[in-house]
């Protein structure tokens, strides 16, 4: 089975999906096309993780952030679970509790030190946001059903940050933590 299908086997089912982006990080950028996770859509993204040690604070994993106008935002807790924050499309100071549209932590802390598969799937039809680790399904959550606008914030923002957040004001520092294979899906119908 290859890297990729071990990240996602669900993605690379037949006309179940096609890949927006790949970035390798084997120092070349393979971005298929950009900023293509939009309205109501269903997605996974997917990569392969390794930390260094153990965090001892939140520390930013992934985000497509430019203050005001993301839409995912990804951490690795000091409880050592990771947790993902999808956001609603509305403009606010960023303190509203409401413009969140779902999140989604694993069930126990990741491994440190060694390689494993992180998968994060929003299934917009079923409402539901899952984390699967090495393939097994963590978490899920479900968008609260007070939420009737399931579109996603709107962003032009064309890149993802790994290991922290530009705008952090104090800077809560870097993340010590290895990824490859980053690649984002957009899928086409439920996963079971």
């Amino acid at each position: 089975m290859s890297l990729t299908s071990n990240l996602c086997p669900l993605c690379l089912l037949p006309n179940t999906s096609t890949e927006i982006a790949h970035w390798s990080f084997h120092g070349t950028l393979d971005d298929i096309s950009s900023n293509q996770v939009g309205p109501a859509e269903s997605f996974t993204f997917a990569f392969s993780l390794r930390l260094a040690a153990a965090s001892t604070t939140r520390q930013i994993l992934l985000a497509n952030w430019t203050s005001g106008k993301w839409q995912y935002i990804t951490t690795v807790d000091a409880a050592g679970t990771l947790t993902s924050s999808l956001r609603r499309n509305m403009q606010t100071n960023g303190s509203n509790p409401d413009q969140g549209l779902v999140d989604v932590t694993t069930a126990k802390p990741v491994p440190v030190g060694t390689w494993f598969d992180v998968a994060f799937s929003y299934d917009s039809p079923t409402r539901t946001y899952s984390v699967y680790i090495d393939q097994q399904k963590s978490a899920s959550s479900i968008v609260r059903s007070s939420v009737t606008d399931l579109t996603l914030h709107s962003s032009d923002v064309k890149y993802v940050q790994f290991g922290n957040k530009a705008d952090d004001n104090p800077s809560i520092g870097n993340l010590n933590a290895d990824l490859r294979d980053l690649r984002f899906f957009k899928l086409h119908t439920s996963s079971p």
